[in-house]
């Protein structure tokens, strides 16, 4: 090798250790390619000293106290201090003390949602969490374990690899498929221990309420006149409605009235849903009495034809509440392209109310065959009414249900014996507080398919749900919006992937610098 590629061979080693060295903040300084540079970097800079500085010390002061040498020692000084910023950059993100951090994700999917951090900010004594690396994979996966620690000072989590630690399982007593170990209270006097299968918000987050609300109140659900069964997984069923109650640290029960002569008393609220036969007048006046002692009631109907039932309709309007003989249409903001009549829309605006005032404004709920529902001129000066939830102003109520429930291709229109919109499609109603009672409090939604099986995951519709449950039973608190279940894409990139990323992002500038390099030092040393 001539003398002159061994000068070369300075700069080029100083090129691929610098490489390493920041490209090791990235990826890490132990990863093959990163540690392969450093290595070669420090070869060729050993190689120079041994090749060139030792025989030339001489040579080698002169050119050091030379103009150019300066500059190039305060190029090196430059890139030492910015890979010291680096450095600096990477200790406090690392540091605990210093934990900040930004979710710039439009759905926020890298934060904890309104319900769980209000979960972990109300707790009034600590809460441990051990999450068990079962399957010794990326740590990594934990970080959303590491996100209620954030949150709460009261909230310690510990990661724990069972085959280093394996008396740690016994401790807390963790069985087949459990990889969460939650204790809640003091370490010498726990108020209670959970113990958890699966690391997502919802499960966790549940799990938590669970430890801190003690027992779960009660809900019952009407059955005997062909409501919706919660043990349907059909698409009209209403299996996933109970599942996200009981979700809610609640549980629901059904409630035969015929046989059980009243609402039992640990009911928190009572839930009618379409009843297609009529109820026994008994039946009725149960839930009426139910609701005026301080009961609270959650009525949902269909428009049929003819109507079978009037239950709901004479429950409402007996607390000031009319749910119309009419099916909703709603051409402006109908789904997709559905039918021509617009019996499928997004409803258009909510008004303020507890139950809303958490979901977000972009997102509305999706109505099916929906009668619309308002108050009565006639209703209760000293009740508070709020129409929740309202179609535009292009909707109307269609009264021709003769039409359009026996015709195969009915075609219908505005008239005047139709309700023009904008048209209110659910009421809440409280009664005026009075001393030593509580006040009554009612919901009434003109559609039931927002709840079923095959709509509740869509929009806010599970939020909408739970929301109005917690509001019925005065969990005011609990009103926000819960952990999604679909969240980002946390899947590792294939390995073709990165390697591809890191060709066009790392090797290639390195390539075109380091030919750079070798073309102008040709043409300095010719």
């Amino acid at each position: 090798m001539s003398d002159k590629w061994i000068r070369f061979l300075a700069l080029l080693g100083l090129v691929i250790l610098l490489f390493g060295i920041i490209g090791g903040f990235f990826i890490g300084h132990t990863h093959p390619i990163m540690l392969s540079h450093m290595i070669v970097g420090i070869l060729c800079l050993a190689a120079w000293y041994l090749l060139y500085g030792m025989k030339n010390a001489g040579s080698a002061t002169k050119v050091i106290t030379g103009r150019r040498s300066r500059f190039g020692v305060n190029a090196v000084l430059y890139g030492t201090v910015f890979l010291g910023i680096l450095a600096c950059i990477n200790w406090i993100g690392t540091n605990e003390k210093y934990n900040l951090r930004w979710d710039f994700t439009e759905e926020g999917v890298f934060s904890l949602s309104d319900q769980s951090i209000k979960a972990v900010e109300n707790l009034k004594k600590p809460l441990k969490l051990v999450a068990f690396n079962v399957g010794g994979g990326d740590p990594s996966s934990f970080d959303l374990v590491k996100l209620y620690d954030y949150q709460s000072e009261k909230v310690k989590v510990e990661i724990v690899d069972p085959n280093a630690k394996p008396h740690l399982v016994e401790k807390y007593g963790m069985k087949q498929g459990n990889v969460l170990y939650l204790g809640y209270g003091d370490e010498n006097q726990l108020e209670g221990e959970s113990r958890v299968n699966d690391l997502t918000e919802n499960t966790i987050t549940n799990a938590i309420l669970k430890l801190t609300k003690g027992a779960a109140k009660k809900v019952y659900y009407l059955v005997g006149q062909d409501e919706p069964s919660l043990e349907d997984g059909s698409k009209q069923g209403f299996l996933a409605f109970a599942e996200a109650i009981r979700d809610e640290h609640i549980n629901i029960e059904p409630l035969a009235l015929a046989q059980a002569g009243k609402v039992p008393e640990d009911a928190a609220a009572v839930i009618v849903v379409a009843p297609k036969k009529p109820m026994f007048p008994e039946e009725k006046e149960a839930l009426i009495k139910y609701g005026d002692n301080g009961g609270k009631l959650l009525l949902m109907k269909e428009p049929t034809y003819p109507n079978t039932s009037t239950d709901v309709v004479e429950i409402a309007s007996h607390y000031g509440i009319e749910v119309r003989d009419d099916l909703v249409l709603d051409a402006v903001t109908r789904l997709f392209a559905g039918p021509s009549m617009a019996v499928q829309f997004v409803a258009s605006a909510y008004e303020p109310h507890p139950i809303t005032m958490a979901l977000p404004q972009r997102d509305k709920p999706i109505l099916n065959m929906a009668s619309s529902v308002t108050v009565k001129s006639d209703a209760p000066k000293d009740a508070t009414y709020t129409e929740i939830i309202k179609t535009s102003d292009k909707g109307w109520g269609e009264t021709d249900l003769k039409t359009i429930f026996t015709q195969s291709d009915p075609t219908v229109s505005f008239d005047s014996s139709d309700v023009t919109g904008p048209l209110s499609l659910a009421v809440a109603y409280e009664s005026k507080a009075e001393e030593g009672k509580s006040p009554t409090r009612l919901l009434v939604f003109g559609d039931t398919d927002w709840a079923s099986n095959s709509f509740i995951q869509f929009s806010v519709h599970r939020d909408l749900l739970l929301n109005s449950i917690n509001w019925l039973i005065g969990e005011v608190s609990n009103i926000t919006i819960r952990p999604k279940k679909f969240k980002a894409n946390y899947q590792r990139l294939p390995r073709e992937t990165f390697y591809i990323i890191l060709g066009s992002g790392f090797f290639v500038p390195e390539l075109i610098l380091i030919l750079g390099l070798v073309i102008w030092w040709r043409r300095k040393t010719s």
